[in-house]
């Protein structure tokens, strides 16, 4: 399997969207369609599960969720 998905599926999906922040190269990696599986794993490893609403993709989820900024 990938490497990448590995190691992301262990990571907050907070530390998804700042490493998705640091870099162009690493914004398109993480916003790309294929990208989703990693995102949803990423959900799954918090401890408590939320509701994911219709309409939303994850990372715009994961910003809604855990940063300051409101852009959905």
């Amino acid at each position: 399997t990938d490497p990448s998905a590995k190691i992301t599926r262990h990571m907050h999906p907070q530390d998804l969207l700042n490493l998705s922040w640091s870099s162009k190269s690493l914004h398109k990696f993480f916003m790309r369609k294929s990208s989703k599986i990693m995102w949803k794993q990423s959900f799954r490893s918090l401890p408590y599960q939320l509701p994911f609403p219709d309409g939303i993709i994850e990372p715009a989820w994961a910003m809604l969720l855990f940063t300051k900024f409101c852009t959905v």
